[in-house]
């Protein structure tokens, strides 16, 4: 080979290679290859500062655990609801006449340590002088101060120092009775009645002992403003 097609040869592999680089550089800034497109590039790295931020970042439409937990603590701690009853007794005072019964609101706080809390109920009227038996189960119908004893449940025996039947409520005579102590004693019987007796003696207006035994007592579960149901002197025993 001449020198001089040699150096023509070497020329024009300079120039094709020269323009092959120029066209990957063109294609290069142009963003585009053989195949259309390039891959994107790849993101810069974030630092820690970002990284820690994103972490910590709770994310939307979750629901933080803590409040999850202290909404089933609230739950537990809730306090149990209050169930009342009537609590009827029909006494040696009444000769076994139910209309003569005397009458207590009853409220158990329930949960797992149940308190009774014992109110008159109204059951004579003091301007007529008669006696007037309730007719609806309602807290305006409630005389005098309230009682509360711990330890109430299906079986109880609650025991009250003093307690005192203001005379709106004696449905016996409208006089004032005192009981010096009182006590209640029962277990849960039929239909969701709690039977039981009154003991204790009473010291007013005459002092005369009260045999549980011969006092027979019912709690009947009622909501305010249920009717009150008649009570024979059968009911009071709590009879099955």
């Amino acid at each position: 080979m001449s020198a001089s097609t040699r150096a023509k040869r070497l020329s024009s592999a300079t120039l094709l290679g020269g323009g092959i680089l120029t066209s990957i550089l063109a294609a290069c800034s142009s963003g585009t290859s053989a195949g259309g497109t390039i891959d994107d590039p790849v993101p810069p790295k974030k630092d820690a500062g970002s990284l820690t931020a994103e972490a910590g970042a709770p994310e939307t439409g979750t629901t933080d655990a803590g409040t999850s937990t202290d909404a089933a603590t609230a739950k537990d701690s809730a306090p149990a609801p209050l169930l009342t009853y009537l609590l009827s007794c029909s006494t040696q005072l009444s000769n076994g006449d139910p209309k003569n019964a005397l009458r207590w609101w009853a409220e158990s706080s329930g949960g797992t340590s149940p308190t009774l809390t014992l109110i008159s109920f109204r059951g004579w009227d003091t301007a007529t002088g008669k006696v007037a038996p309730p007719t609806t189960f309602v807290k305006s119908a409630r005389v005098g101060a309230s009682l509360t004893q711990p330890g109430f449940g299906d079986t109880f025996t609650l025991s009250f120092a003093t307690m005192t039947v203001v005379a709106e409520a004696n449905s016996t005579a409208g006089t004032p009775l005192i009981f010096k102590p009182a006590t209640f004693s029962g277990k849960l019987g039929a239909g969701g009645r709690l039977c039981g007796g009154l003991g204790g003696t009473l010291t007013s207006p005459v002092t005369t002992p009260f045999d549980a035994n011969f006092n027979p007592c019912v709690m009947v579960p009622l909501k305010e403003g249920d009717p009150i149901p008649a009570l024979s002197f059968s009911d009071h025993q709590c009879v099955k």
